[in-house]
């Protein structure tokens, strides 16, 4: 698995500095940037296992969650058992329950009355581990698209930097034009941008998968 900084040195390479810039800083950004937007048109489809109290409302969910994809429901008529075996007593005229999701919590409503292990299929993106320097998840197969949306950060990087100090001139046969050096940054910035969208295209139709979803209400914000 690649590191941030392996894969900033391959930013820089791939689009080197002019005056400066992009700055080391800025190439690390473009591709934490680049790996964000990755994880939310490509994400990775995960389970997790919320172990759910009764009398605890709120639990946090697992690292790069981005969205619920299923959350296996409860139901009045169901033969619920919790971790040890015992049944799960449910309200006799049906089971009413709903969840939000928001800041990397789910909060159950109303507040559990059962303790049970609830089964959670989610969306999760690539979050940076910065004890490793690595992204969680994220393949070395896919880190070549990662990098095209990082190029097209960095070019635009350059377009701004050209473009804010542009002006044209000649001496004799020499013709400078710095705005046109702008306009070619911005243009591959475009196209880089095109062909990641792409990508990403390709990837979804490859690993893409149809999600069932449960009768259970939620909302998210």
């Amino acid at each position: 698995m690649t590191t941030l900084t392996e894969l900033a040195t391959r930013l820089a390479g791939l689009v080197p500095a002019q005056n400066g810039a992009p700055t080391t800083a800025q190439y690390q950004q473009a591709v934490r940037d680049a790996v964000a937007d990755f994880g939310r048109r490509v994400p990775r489809t995960l389970i997790a296992t919320i172990s759910v109290v009764s009398g605890t409302a709120t639990y946090d969910l697992p690292a790069g969650f981005q969205k619920v994809i299923r959350l296996d429901p409860l139901a009045g008529h169901d033969v619920q058992r919790n971790a040890s075996g015992f049944l799960v007593p449910a309200p006799l005229g049906g089971w009413s329950e709903r969840y939000t999701v928001s800041g990397g919590q789910i909060t159950f409503h109303p507040t559990p009355g059962y303790t049970l292990e609830r089964t959670l299929v989610y969306a999760a993106g690539y979050p940076y581990d910065a004890d490793d320097d690595v992204f969680t998840g994220l393949l070395a197969g896919v880190e070549d698209v990662v990098l095209l949306r990082a190029q097209a950060t960095a070019s635009g990087t350059l377009a701004l930097g050209a473009s804010g100090g542009g002006f044209s001139y000649r001496i004799g046969d020499v013709s400078v034009d710095r705005s046109a050096a702008g306009q070619s940054y911005g243009r591959m910035a475009g196209e880089l941008e095109s062909d990641y969208l792409a990508a990403c295209r390709a990837l979804v139709g490859h690993v893409g998968m149809r999600s069932s979803y449960g009768g259970t209400e939620y909302s998210e914000r």
